[in-house]
């Protein structure tokens, strides 16, 4: 099994934040750039789906190459 990692990356570009140390969903992550604010529970939501869509994909890219539809 593989693993690969999910990177954030706030829309002004910074991979920098400002978080507690123990993550619960209604925690603020801020960007320690541009001082933008988000849920911790939102972030991870977003990032689930992200992971989702993308393995759905690769996987539709998988039965393609072995000859399904």
């Amino acid at each position: 099994m593989s693993s690969q990692e999910v990177n954030m990356i706030c829309s002004c570009g910074s991979d920098k934040f400002n978080a507690p140390a123990k993550l619960r969903a209604s925690d603020l992550i801020t960007c320690a750039k541009c001082g933008k604010q988000q849920r911790f529970g939102k972030i991870q939501k977003d990032a689930v789906m992200k992971v989702k869509k993308q393995f759905e994909k690769d996987l539709q890219k998988m039965f393609k190459k072995a000859g399904f539809k």
